[in-house]
């Protein structure tokens, strides 16, 4: 009987210790509240505050929602206080994929319509997001 009793807590001594073991992740994120989202025919003019309180723009090709080799995004559609917002992802330092959290009704306030007669298209030729903190 003393034999199973020292087996039992030696085997949960292990799964303790192990379980313990410090494992860091090479993915780092950081997220951010929308101010307004422009939807285009090439991808997303996406508006945010920054820690200073100013505005900064950014735009996400449309490309990087398509499922394939290119999938650097993914649009979540939701309700609530939170939405919308956005998470950005590095992995190993070098930017990894980001995430729309969007309002599911195309009639909240943060869905914007981007002026007619302007070409977008240069703003959306881009490899990575250019974020402002």
């Amino acid at each position: 009987m003393k034999k199973y009793l020292i087996l039992a807590l030696i085997l949960i001594s292990l799964t303790f210790a192990l379980g313990a073991q410090n494992i860091e992740s090479d993915l780092y994120y950081k997220s951010y509240p929308l101010s307004v989202v422009y939807p285009a025919q090439q991808g997303y003019r996406l508006v945010y505050m920054k820690s200073d309180m100013t505005y900064h723009v950014f735009y996400v090709p449309m490309e990087w929602f398509n499922a394939g080799t290119n999938n650097k995004g993914e649009i979540l559609y939701g309700t609530g206080p939170t939405y919308p917002y956005f998470t950005v992802y590095w992995k190993d330092g070098a930017f990894s994929h980001i995430k729309l959290y969007l309002a599911r009704d195309k009639r909240h306030p943060s869905w914007g319509d981007l002026p007619r007669g302007r070409d977008y298209t240069d703003k959306f030729n881009v490899t990575e997001p250019q974020l402002e903190f």
